[in-house]
């Protein structure tokens, strides 16, 4: 209540679940049939809708975009699922949600990559940057010598960070709010 981003559509929460549930499958206990049913069916509407406008990974107040952060938590979703599918011989439709993978991929490889900045933006078609882009290679989406990766890093260590710390996203009213912006410690800690 009284929380705003309640009403938010923010399609990226379904590659932080799916990264959550892998893990807990692979280090903690093995999920059971009825929760992998359950995920089957979350990524039945994922796949439907990971190509809407939606509110971003930092409640977007400024109306929805085609955020790119919520492309490669796509990825992340599908392939998480892949995974566990594969290591537990889970019934799934592997080869389908690779192909689900694959679009999310190539749509930021096409999208998101800005080669007049040399780095990948905040949303498909954008120019500005975002610090979220640093997780990329935290959930394995870009290798960490990647060049589009470095490129990006370096463009956020110019225009995004001081003294170590770093800011969510460049500046510029899209989020709708008014004010000026600080430092994210998370950002900093990716």
């Amino acid at each position: 209540m009284g929380n705003s981003a309640a009403s938010q559509l923010q399609l990226d929460i379904h590659g932080e679940l799916m990264d959550s549930v892998y893990l807990y499958n692979k280090y903690g206990r093995p999920i059971g049939y009825d929760l992998w049913e359950a995920l089957g069916r979350q990524l039945d509407w994922l796949e439907a809708h990971w190509q809407l406008a939606d509110d971003g990974i930092w409640e977007s107040r400024g109306g929805r975009r085609r955020w790119t952060y919520s492309a490669p938590m796509t990825w992340v979703a599908f392939e998480r699922a892949i995974r566990i599918g594969r290591q537990r011989g889970l019934p799934a439709p592997i080869a389908h949600w690779r192909d689900v993978a694959n679009s999310s991929y190539l749509a930021v490889q096409r999208d998101c990559w800005n080669p007049e900045r040399r780095a990948y933006v905040q949303y498909l078609g954008g120019t500005t940057l975002d610090a979220w882009l640093l997780v990329m290679p935290l959930v394995k989406f870009a290798g960490p010598s990647d060049p589009r990766f470095l490129a990006t890093l370096e463009r956020i260590g110019e225009e995004l960070a001081s003294d170590s710390l770093v800011q969510r996203y460049e500046l510029g009213g899209l989020d709708g709010l008014s004010g000026s912006e600080g430092t994210f410690n998370m950002c900093s800690f990716w």
